[in-house]
């Protein structure tokens, strides 16, 4: 279980987060002061959240057989580490802000989503866009940010404060206690989730009783 981190389906009450349960399409995930959470998908991406944040999964569609798909969050406030997965080597993963769009393509990033400000750090990987105020920003120098400020257009990419990126870090590492067996940034981003199945594609009913061979959850990790 993790307390301090609590999910919501649509129509549905509250729930206290359960390690390897599974997640739905427009779930929000919120945690309080003492809450750290990681949402792990089957193409190997993983979101990890700090205290005090909040974040709805969008969209997450993912074939194994092309190794294609979509995933999209919406993020109102907190610090979050988005870590490389299949679908991010074609199609950017987004985390969308209330006055932005970061998109991250092939590596790692973080976010930090406040009530007048977003940073976004590119830390490895092929490209981090920005895009808000009209204006779209692209960095893919790794240990650079980009900021926006009050809506407006986003700034140019600079170096990330050494001491700005140790603290976001420290945020989502965090110091509560860990699983028996934690998954971290190398664990995810070689995972092979998808692959340790038959071979064949997953069997997932939708809701009309038919099957399809792309999956929609993610899991608790």
């Amino acid at each position: 279980m993790v307390p301090a981190s609590r999910g919501q389906a649509p129509q549905a009450q509250p729930r206290v987060l359960r390690i390897g349960e599974d997640m739905v399409v427009n779930e929000r995930v919120r945690t309080d002061a003492e809450g750290r959470t990681q949402l792990l998908f089957l193409d190997g991406s993983a979101l990890t959240l700090r205290p005090n944040s909040d974040v709805v999964l969008d969209e997450f569609v993912y074939d194994p057989n092309t190794k294609t798909g979509k995933l999209a969050f919406s993020a109102t406030k907190g610090v979050f580490r988005l870590v490389r997965g299949k679908i991010s080597k074609d199609e950017p993963v987004l985390l969308r802000t209330p006055t932005a769009t970061i998109g991250v393509r092939g590596g790692i990033a973080m976010a930090n989503v406040g009530g007048n400000q977003v940073d976004a750090d590119f830390i490895f990987g092929q490209e981090m866009s920005f895009t808000g105020g009209g204006t779209q920003q692209t960095t893919t120098r790794p240990g650079f940010r980009i900021t926006q400020i009050g809506g407006g257009p986003p700034q140019p990419p600079v170096p990330t404060p050494p001491a700005a990126f140790q603290q976001a870090l420290n945020q989502t590492e965090g110091n509560q206690p860990q699983p028996t067996n934690p998954v971290s940034d190398s664990d995810v981003a070689g995972s092979q989730i998808s692959d340790l199945s038959s071979g064949q594609g997953p069997n997932i009913p939708t809701p009309d009783g038919q099957t399809g061979g792309t999956d929609t959850r993610a899991i608790l990790a």
